[in-house]
């Protein structure tokens, strides 16, 4: 049977998000969908999703066709007959991006293919790639006039991308959609001392640095306190170290990737979340530790900007890259014992990002010809 929806993503594996796996698992519900690894590697099923490999170039299967792409490319260029033949080789009608980031490099065959071609805007896409590669704005610009429609996580994106000039045929703003059904703890925390716990890549969007100096300044006027850093990437090196030169070994504590079942239970251990991340949003991390009955301290993510949620009101900012401010912000919750969260109140807001929601809201952007 044809797929009705292609996907494509960069692996498809135990470390691709959990929020596309998700997403896609909710999605074949409702549509035939195919998930295309381009880069390969050990793939895992889903439920009701076909995935498969794309072939590498100068596989027979693109060899064999490579004639016909030549002509109607009009131009010898392999490069580009590569990108033309992955295009092509998603078999449904309607082909899904899930980072604008990651058409880039098939911008020149968009238009090529006759198929409609869906693509989203998340944090990084707008925010943080146009600093150090301004270049891709006027990319971004070419593929928007080519694509079918675009999808934006939260009305701060939209704006951001229009203030450079960037819009789409069609728009569409959905919220991104955790379970937090699974994560739901009712316990009462613990409140000893400061537990305090963060989950994401070791990159420098991060701002982990931030958050270990503001464990100097607990330590310094000696607030018990413990964190643990959940995640991997290209800083840990640097963490390690910065670990050893302040001093803070046995405080904290890099415990690399843990998958949602162990994330989960590792929640229970802790009372405080805290999200120093350099980019505005909110996360799925930050709503699964609510669910969990985490508080939650975050730098400035500009969270009022969702217009149909009440997540602000429950997450504390501080402003970025302010470790004063967000030492202070500790101290209080510690000296007040301010754990936990009202669970109706987190409830309700977090029905703007539950999967259904999400799924909802993805399950409309598809039918945007309807």
């Amino acid at each position: 049977m044809k797929p009705e929806l292609s996907v494509f993503v960069n692996q498809y594996d135990r470390f691709s998000e959990v929020f596309l796996v998700q997403l896609f698992t909710q999605l074949a519900k409702e549509k035939s969908i195919e998930v295309i690894s381009l880069r390969g590697g050990q793939l895992v099923t889903s439920p009701g999703v076909s995935v498969r490999t794309i072939e590498q170039p100068f596989s027979f299967r693109f060899l064999f066709h490579l004639p016909a792409l030549l002509i109607r490319l009009k131009k010898i260029n392999l490069r580009i007959a590569y990108r033309l033949f992955v295009i092509e080789s998603g078999r449904a009608d309607k082909l899904y991006f899930p980072f604008i980031s990651m058409l880039r490099e098939f911008e020149p065959v968009i238009g090529l293919s006759g198929k409609k071609i869906f693509t989203s805007i998340r944090g990084t896409d707008i925010t943080v790639t146009p600093v150090h590669q301004p270049e891709i704005v006027s990319v971004y610009k070419k593929i928007a006039q080519r694509i079918y429609a675009n999808h934006f996580l939260s009305e701060e994106l939209q704006q951001r991308t229009h203030e450079y000039g960037i819009t789409f045929g069609r728009e569409k703003i959905i919220y991104q959609g955790v379970d937090t059904e699974k994560f739901l703890f009712n316990g009462a925390p613990l409140t000893d001392k400061l537990r305090l716990i963060t989950v994401g890549r070791l990159h420098y969007i991060k701002g982990l640095e931030f958050l270990l100096l503001a464990c100097l300044y607990l330590e310094r006027e000696n607030i018990d306190f413990q964190l643990t850093i959940v995640g991997e990437g290209p800083e840990r090196n640097k963490l390690i170290y910065l670990i050893h030169y302040l001093k803070l070994h046995n405080k904290v504590t890099l415990v690399g990737k843990k998958n949602h079942e162990e994330l989960r239970a590792l929640y229970r251990e802790y009372n405080v979340y805290i999200h120093t991340h350099l980019v505005s949003g909110v996360s799925n991390t930050m709503l699964e530790a609510l669910a969990s009955n985490l508080r939650v301290v975050t730098f400035h993510s500009n969270l009022q900007c969702y217009t149909r949620s009440i997540v602000s009101a429950l997450i504390a900012e501080v402003p970025v890259g302010d470790v004063q401010a967000l030492k202070e912000e500790l101290i209080t919750i510690k000296r007040n014992n301010d754990f936990g969260n009202d669970q109706e109140k987190v409830n309700q807001a977090l029905e703007s990002f539950s999967v259904h929601t999400h799924v909802k809201g993805f399950m409309a952007f598809f039918e945007f010809d309807r």
